[in-house]
């Protein structure tokens, strides 16, 4: 499994309140982490274990740069771009997210994660993978080894990525799907629930079950 790094030791405010960010908090706590609050510009009477909304998510902006560190709590859903706006307006004013790594995943010393990356329960992955900036791989999923996932992907929970897979950015690939060995996957890609794809799969493609190639 890859630890955290020693410098990651600061406070952290969490972007976003709901069920993804409490499921970011019980790994954060697992690593023994302090957490300060969340920010929500909705659910701003929102509580988790003790942890409550600070305020609107400009409100960091109070808190020197140096001293916190920003998770992202908001999940990714096909078509809502909310969390890439956040993400952006964020980083142009010069923060970044870091990665969350839920202590019960197994994951090679040689996998390479990108900033703001987050793996969940019981995933996998393994030999010389390489993560993109701000990708969900959540929780009872596998990549096996060679695999590539680009920026802003979630793979979504019971998902197998094969060996020698290539995924693009901003790739959704719902529950429970299985990608063979060695296929490509362009960009704005999403991939519905269930689905087995045993073919390259082109940009900006919204794959439906019928075009799904059998053996």
């Amino acid at each position: 499994m890859i630890k955290e790094k020693k410098q990651f030791l600061k406070p952290i405010i969490i972007i976003g309140a709901g069920g993804h960010s409490c499921t970011i908090v019980d790994y954060l706590i697992e690593n023994g982490r302090k957490i300060i609050g969340f920010t929500d510009k909705v659910k701003l009477n929102f509580s988790y274990k003790n942890l409550k909304v600070i305020g609107k998510d400009q409100c960091v902006l109070n808190y020197n740069i140096e001293e916190i560190e920003l998770v992202m709590g908001i999940g990714i859903i096909p078509n809502n771009a909310k969390r890439f706006e956040l993400i952006k307006w964020f980083n142009e004013k010069g923060y970044k997210f870091i990665n969350v790594i839920s202590p019960n995943s197994s994951i090679s010393t040689s996998v390479k994660l990108g900033d703001g990356v987050q793996i969940a329960t019981g995933t996998t992955i393994q030999s010389n993978v390489s993560i993109g900036d701000n990708s969900i791989i959540n929780s009872n999923s596998s990549v096996d080894h060679d695999s590539y996932i680009g920026k802003n992907c979630h793979v979504a929970p019971g998902v197998t990525v094969c060996g020698n897979v290539y995924i693009s950015n901003n790739v959704f690939v719902g529950a429970g799907s299985t990608i063979v060995n060695g296929i490509n996957i362009g960009k704005n890609v999403i991939i519905p629930a269930g689905s087995t794809l045993r073919r390259d799969i082109k940009d900006n493609t919204k794959v439906k079950i019928k075009n799904l190639i059998p053996f």
